[in-house]
């Protein structure tokens, strides 16, 4: 998963030695005044309206929230890849209110969906997902974990899914949040 981060952090060349690439430097820079509004460059190929970024990125687990795409890329004459809609897991740490964790039971949160342990999906701490930081990975950087979510799990990440992306919430899981927020928060 890549964590874009709030400030813009870009790789500029500051110098470049086509003889001896290994000789070019290139300066991390934040927010700089130019950004997307530069001299592009050749190796690497930068266009003026385009960025090298810097960012983080971890593996971890994660729900597989799509089918393949198809290759469409072929067809529009970029290179092709199969990659699929990932929605990252967190575990609850212990500096995690007991309050958020009840909260992310109850639904409270549109973008997280709890997640109890459940040994037998590979989920061996309390956390949730994080819809609001999903995205499309290429298979190619996903390593299989050999674990599914049972099609109830699955049934409920889906509806809850098209909820944050349509504002169409099924009634049934609209039931289920009032009553978890009733027990859970004491509220309904």
């Amino acid at each position: 998963m890549l964590y874009l981060v709030d400030r813009m952090q870009v790789l500029r060349i500051r110098s470049y030695d086509p003889a001896e690439e290994h000789r070019s430097v290139v300066h991390l820079r934040t927010d700089p005044g130019d950004l997307f509004n530069h001299m592009p460059s050749y190796t690497p190929k930068v266009e003026a309206d385009e960025e090298l970024l810097a960012v983080g990125a971890k593996r971890r687990m994660g729900v597989v929230a799509s089918l393949p795409q198809p290759p469409w890329q072929e067809t529009a004459g970029i290179p092709t890849m199969e990659a699929y809609l990932l929605i990252p897991l967190y575990s609850f740490h212990e500096d995690h209110p007991e309050e958020f964790r009840l909260r992310v039971r109850a639904f409270e949160y549109p973008s997280l969906i709890y997640a109890p342990v459940e040994p037998s999906a590979g989920i061996d701490k309390e956390g949730f997902l994080s819809l609001e930081r999903a995205q499309f990975v290429a298979r190619s950087f996903m390593l299989p974990a050999n674990v599914r979510l049972t099609d109830e799990a699955m049934a409920l990440v889906d509806a809850w899914l098209g909820y944050v992306l349509t504002g169409g919430i099924d009634p049934d899981l609209l039931e289920l949040r009032g009553l978890l927020m009733q027990e859970l928060l004491g509220r309904g």
